[in-house]
């Protein structure tokens, strides 16, 4: 009996997942890119391309009954490689938006130095002498 999580399924069924480089387990897809341009590299979107064609044709249907019929290991294979791929891409998203937000704050901080700067710039000899020997 199939439970509701992709993940318990495709442990309980050994699912492995074809790919250039061999066999893969669940785990593995973890530790693939989202895309890559080597060749004989995997891939999450090469994996879940091929298993989207596999269900596609695997799918038995009727022009009477409305229900399509789908082999169970490949849409627990396909639902587990989507979920990765969702989370990675959500990953990628907010390590992007995390990264320009620093790049922001940096540019701010100049910012507020190169002002900062401007006023000390504007200020007279006895002034900047006064403010020197109050630091020592």
């Amino acid at each position: 009996m199939l439970m509701n999580d992709p993940f318990v399924n495709a442990s309980r069924m050994k699912l492995r997942f074809n790919t250039k480089q061999g066999p893969l387990t669940v785990e593995d897809l973890w530790d693939l890119p989202l895309l890559t341009t080597q060749q004989n590299k995997a891939c999450l979107d090469d994996i879940a391309m091929d298993l989207h064609t596999k269900l596609e044709k695997s799918a038995t249907s009727s022009f009477v009954k409305d229900e399509v019929k789908k082999d169970p290991a490949l849409q627990v294979a396909f639902d587990c490689v989507i979920y990765v791929i969702t989370v990675k891409k959500d990953e990628a998203k907010t390590a992007a938006a995390k990264r320009t937000r620093a790049e922001n704050r940096q540019k701010l901080m100049g910012i507020i130095e190169a002002k900062e700067n401007e006023n000390l710039l504007k200020k007279d000899i006895s002034e900047l002498r006064a403010m020197l020997n109050e630091e020592e």
